[in-house]
């Protein structure tokens, strides 16, 4: 994989294209190695309305917690498409983790474009949890946890919530039942 990475980086170069970009990155994940954001800046930056290339640009930065980069491509989505319920969803999430305002402003555009969506309902309920109203925060995760039980890191919120509402014997059972599951999800060594 880190072979086929270099690999297909040279052919970026050589021709740039978003194939080749997300060829690059996707072997140097599957070679344990960081990504270099570097052919997918460049590709974006040649192609600054492509929102195909920012949708997966978004992601991949995202999924890598590259969260300025991911921002970026979301706002750009955004511009273009402003009802785009995955850009929307991902801003919220990523301005509210930075605590900034525009997370419960975002996270109200979302909720109007998708408001049975488990992962809309999770990410809208989240913010409200950190920057807003802890009730309705609650309320919505627990229709999202409802919406989706299979989904740990959602079942997670749950119990996050449920303990900041001031039902902690419930709160912590849930947080039990998840570690003892062996689930992977981005707040297990938080719940431990």
């Amino acid at each position: 994989p880190a072979e086929a990475s270099r690999r297909f980086a040279e052919a970026y170069r050589l021709g740039p294209n978003l194939d080749s970009a997300v060829r690059s990155w996707g072997a140097a994940q599957a070679a344990g190695q960081q990504p270099d954001p570097a052919l997918l800046d460049d590709w974006l930056k040649r192609n600054p309305d492509d929102v195909r290339a920012q949708r997966v640009a978004g992601d991949l930065f995202f999924a890598a917690g590259l969260t300025d980069r991911a921002q970026r491509s979301y706002e750009s989505i955004i511009e273009v498409q402003p009802k785009d319920v995955p850009a929307l969803n991902n801003l919220a999430w990523i301005y509210g983790e930075a605590g900034d305002v525009r997370a419960l402003q975002m996270a109200d555009r979302v909720l109007r474009e998708a408001p049975d969506a488990p992962a809309v309902l999770d990410t809208v309920g989240w913010v409200q949890l950190r920057l807003g109203d802890k009730a309705k925060g609650a309320a919505l995760i627990e229709r999202a946890a409802a919406a989706a039980p299979d989904v740990p890191d959602i079942q997670y919120h749950k119990a996050v919530a449920l303990m900041e509402t001031g039902r902690q014997a419930e709160g912590r059972q849930l947080l039990e039942s998840l570690l003892a599951s062996g689930q992977p999800f981005p707040g297990r060594d938080d719940a431990a």
